[in-house]
């Protein structure tokens, strides 16, 4: 399956992250109960409030990914698409692409393009995206933010009950759909969902593991699809990769990342990557990113502050409350039916337990400096 979502123009401008586009997908940051314009082009029906987040980037960055929409054209049609000319930029500085009414949350600043990619046709495989989670779970110190369409993950689910597992560990919060959109991804998904949740659940051994799902203001359901890793306020991922075992081998996959210095509490991402993280969870909740952050200074924890703000069973973030799967959700997500690891077992589910155990990739080598004590090899 094809699920990058990239958007790139003349090179200078470019968007990624979870945004389909397609119909019955707009909607705006309030995620209203009601909202007139929140319709179906042709047959005016309404469709339920959707959350998606994109990352817009110029400079290199753009032309990067304008790069990667080339590779895939020439991988598929042997055609070599050209490069459009050098961007020119404003006398204000910025692409002649950006537009005049947004403003960037950060400045010039590196950006990491993590993808994942089949082994075909005389490539190897590409778990880009895997390998960073992983990484980025390892270092993490005080908090991990996972707001995701998909939480389904082997590999994710065995990282995450380790850190769980750990006296000091890090605080795990995660945002996602109270129900999938569709009937086969309620069955396949959500059933796989159930099962992760309730292993991580007996991996927290100090109640550091909190999953919420996203309400309107009169309790509807808020179909979240965006593809979003905050790392304490050091590592910012979007993108296209869900929490899932296909996301990490199987589709194709592109996101990007963002990365503050650890050593420097003043460093100007840290504070945007904070700032944004604040902004994100605050819309759920109905309120600013300045109340997020004072509830944050108060509260010391991600999840009390969530609930000091109208998180809670009545609040628009509700905590997911554990239910007993059927025999028929156990076993698809015993099997992970719908949920390949990589092309091996497309359609061999069978294999899908072992290889459930045995997915261990090394860490990144670019985030090794964050990391705990001998949980990060520099070599790898």
């Amino acid at each position: 399956c094809h699920h990058q979502k990239i958007l790139v123009i003349d090179d200078q401008i470019a968007f990624c992250g979870g945004g389909d586009f397609a119909m019955g997908r707009w909607d705006t940051h309030h995620h209203h109960d009601s909202e007139p314009a929140r319709r179906l082009p042709a047959s005016g029906k309404p469709y339920p409030p959707r959350h998606d987040v994109m990352m817009m980037v110029e400079g290199p960055a753009a032309r990067a990914l304008g790069d990667l929409g080339r590779q895939r054209w020439h991988d598929s049609t042997g055609q070599i698409l050209p490069h459009t000319d050098e961007q020119t930029e404003s006398a204000n500085g910025p692409s002649i692409c950006w537009p005049d009414h947004v403003t960037a949350d950060i400045g010039p600043t590196d950006i990491a393009i993590s993808r994942t990619r089949q082994a075909r046709k005389g490539t190897q495989a590409v778990r880009e995206n895997e390998r960073l989670h992983l990484a980025a779970i390892a270092a993490a110190r005080d908090v991990i933010y996972l707001e995701n369409q998909y939480f389904a993950s082997a590999s994710i689910g065995r990282a995450l009950s380790a850190r769980l597992q750990e006296e000091r560990g890090p605080e795990v919060v995660v945002v996602t759909s109270p129900t999938s959109a569709g009937l086969i991804d309620r069955t396949i998904m959500d059933s796989a969902r159930e099962a992760l949740l309730a292993r991580l659940r007996a991996a927290d051994l100090y109640g550091r593991f909190h999953a919420f799902a996203a309400r309107t203001e009169r309790g509807d359901c808020v179909i979240v699809h965006s593809k979003v890793t905050i790392i304490d306020d050091v590592l910012l991922r979007v993108g296209s990769a869900n929490l899932n075992n296909r996301s990490f081998g199987f589709d194709t996959e592109c996101d990007i990342a963002i990365e503050g210095d650890v050593g420097d509490a003043r460093c100007v991402n840290r504070a945007s990557i904070a700032a944004f993280r604040n902004r994100l969870i605050g819309h759920f909740l109905g309120c600013t990113a300045d109340d997020m952050a004072q509830a944050l200074t108060a509260h010391r924890s991600l999840a009390r502050a969530i609930h000091a703000l109208g998180g809670g069973a009545d609040g628009r973030l509700r905590p997911f409350t554990h239910r007993s799967p059927s025999l028929f959700s156990a076993f698809v997500a015993r099997w992970h039916l719908g949920d390949p690891f990589d092309i091996t077992d497309a359609w061999r589910p069978w294999r899908r337990a072992a290889a459930r155990r045995k997915i261990d990739l090394p860490p990144l080598r670019g985030v090794s400096a964050y990391a705990a004590p001998g949980t990060c090899d520099p070599s790898a």
